[in-house]
């Protein structure tokens, strides 16, 4: 059995809750291939937070086969995307002490229309362009990988009226490619650790 780790903010919690619906559940149909998914995700969570939800995987389970982390929307605006990089680099050093055979991925952060530190839209989506091309370079370099969603926009179609969470069809797509994701990692796990994009 493969068990996989996925980690992050509430983006995490409500793309869980709407897995239970879909017909794959909460292992998004990959337990036909051996696969078992554990979620967490923390309402407001921030990359600081990682370490915590860190902890609390590990004190439950062995390291998982494989990471994935959606993390850092929260923390845009608030810090810049130069600090908020070095912050995240920094978080995926200490992981990767703990879990040394443990292959990352990282989610990268998906747009929104409405942001916690700005109303600069533009601003904060420049911002979250530099993090998401800053981490892939990052993992790609350091056997890991990352999953974008390029057919999730910041408009109603994808977003609730907050702005920030996903809609019903924006879940399903952002589920439907982190099952694409975790399918083409799972394939070429034995062969090749570095996959320059996963989706």
């Amino acid at each position: 059995m493969l068990q996989f780790g996925s980690l992050g903010s509430s983006i995490i919690k409500h793309a869980f809750g709407e897995a239970r619906g879909r017909p794959g559940g909460v292992n998004l149909g990959l337990q036909r291939m051996g696969v078992n998914i554990w979620w967490q995700g923390k309402c407001g969570g921030k990359v600081l937070d990682m370490k915590q939800q860190i902890r609390t995987m590990l004190k439950y389970e062995d390291p998982p086969t494989i990471l994935v982390l959606h993390i850092g929307g929260n923390d845009i605006g608030e810090k810049s995307s130069k600090t908020l990089c070095e912050l995240i680099r920094k978080q995926f050093s200490w992981m990767r002490q703990l879990m040394l055979d443990t292959v990352f991925v990282w989610s990268q952060i998906i747009p929104r229309s409405s942001w916690r530190y700005s109303d600069n839209i533009n601003a904060m989506e420049k911002c979250r362009m530099r993090v998401n091309t800053s981490i892939a370079s990052f993992l790609t370099k350091t056997d890991g990988c990352y999953l974008r969603y390029p057919d999730i926009k910041a408009n109603e179609l994808f977003l609730m009226k907050d702005g920030v969470h996903l809609t019903s069809l924006g879940n399903n797509i952002f589920l439907n490619t982190l099952q694409g994701g975790l399918e083409m990692i799972i394939r070429n796990l034995g062969i090749n650790l570095t996959f320059p994009d996963c989706n």
